[in-house]
């Protein structure tokens, strides 16, 4: 279960989430878990593009796995700036992944 945190909100914010929220048929605090994801994805994506974090983090940071990630900056026009680690890491997680399916 998550831990609860208040903020305060300026009105415009709070439109937005009680719009979403109403069109998308959604409580408001659902509304505000999916903005906040459609967020970090942003931040994610901002962050590798000016070389601020690897690709393995920003995947960690947008809450997605590194090919979906990889995706999401293909689908943005982001070019993939992988390094060596990056693809070992990638390596040993589909290893790791492949062995827990046999």
């Amino acid at each position: 279960m998550g831990k609860v945190m208040t903020m305060r909100m300026d009105e415009n914010r709070l439109k937005v989430i009680n719009y979403f929220a109403r069109e998308e048929g959604i409580p408001k605090s659902m509304a505000l878990k999916e903005i906040f994801d459609y967020g970090r994805i942003d931040v994610a994506v901002r962050m590798y593009g000016e070389g601020k974090v690897s690709l393995e983090k920003a995947s960690k940071l947008a809450g997605v796995s590194i090919s979906e990630m990889m995706d999401v900056l293909s689908e943005r026009g982001i070019e993939l700036n992988v390094s060596l680690e990056d693809f070992k890491e990638s390596l040993k997680n589909a290893r790791m992944l492949a062995k827990s399916h046999q």
